[in-house]
């Protein structure tokens, strides 16, 4: 009997001194970096899309995207624009912030009533993730480079 006491014993303080290992771990080993991942995964999946509402104007919207039917829609970005960027952040439900710009194949930045670029371009970032998502503009296709940095 007073083995199985000390087996149970034994069991018990190892699962958790296993949880506490495993809850230090998570909370210190890659976290800056799994947050900045998680960000651009979030808004670049967020901004592909119609938005929600899918008509979402600037007084409606829960979280902006840029499309309609697939393709850039010029008054969701001209409305995009013309948000605060920390509702933005807070909508898409990010830490850190964020650039996106849409050129053309040549890099060149897009005209859609003035240059098609909204948030806050990096200055100095101690951490950066660039990415392209690929779509059409009046027929002619267009790159999304998003940008989420530190």
């Amino acid at each position: 009997m007073k083995a199985q006491a000390w087996t149970l014993d034994f069991i018990f303080a190892m699962l958790i001194f296993s949880i506490a290992i495993i809850l230090l771990l998570t909370h210190t080993v890659g976290r800056t970096d799994y947050n900045i991942v998680y960000d651009f995964d979030k808004i670049s999946s967020h901004l592909i899309t119609d938005g929600y509402p899918t008509n979402w104007n600037n007084t409606n919207v829960v979280y902006p995207g840029l499309l309609s039917n697939g393709i850039l829609n010029e008054t969701k970005i001209n409305q995009i624009k013309l948000l605060n960027n920390s509702f933005i952040i807070s909508s898409f439900g990010i830490r850190n912030n964020f650039y996106v710009n849409i050129t053309d194949r040549n890099g060149k930045t897009i005209n859609i009533s003035g240059p098609a670029c909204f948030g806050i371009k990096p200055s100095n970032p101690s951490e950066i993730i660039e990415g392209k998502r690929l779509s059409s503009f009046n027929g002619v296709p267009v790159i999304i480079n998003i940008m989420v940095w530190k």
